[in-house]
């Protein structure tokens, strides 16, 4: 077994790690660049109603897909087999 995955020496005083050097060199990060909402208040209220409307319009088309879905009957092209069961829902008449 190699010594390279072991855990490092500690002083026997107090049982803390000897200090050591960084094993890789800090990359640094470039410099900020403000966004214009972060500086302009206009640009940030726009952006803050562009997000409030797309969450409006994911509401509006999420009810308006479950209304569409019991409003428009597709027709399949699936047949029952002379097996299958007749359809057992109270409903099931209605959407003949």
């Amino acid at each position: 077994m190699k010594d390279d995955n072991l855990p490092e020496p500690v002083d026997g005083q107090n049982r803390a790690p000897v200090p050591h050097e960084e094993p890789i060199a800090d990359p640094g990060l470039p410099e900020h660049q403000w966004r214009p909402t972060d500086v302009d208040p206009r640009a940030e209220r726009r952006a803050e109603r562009q997000v409030a409307g797309l969450f409006g319009l994911a509401i509006v088309g999420s009810v308006l897909f479950i209304v569409s879905y019991f409003v428009f009957h597709i027709v399949t092209t699936r047949t029952r087999s002379a097996t299958s069961a007749p359809p057992t829902s109270p409903w099931a008449s209605a959407w003949r």
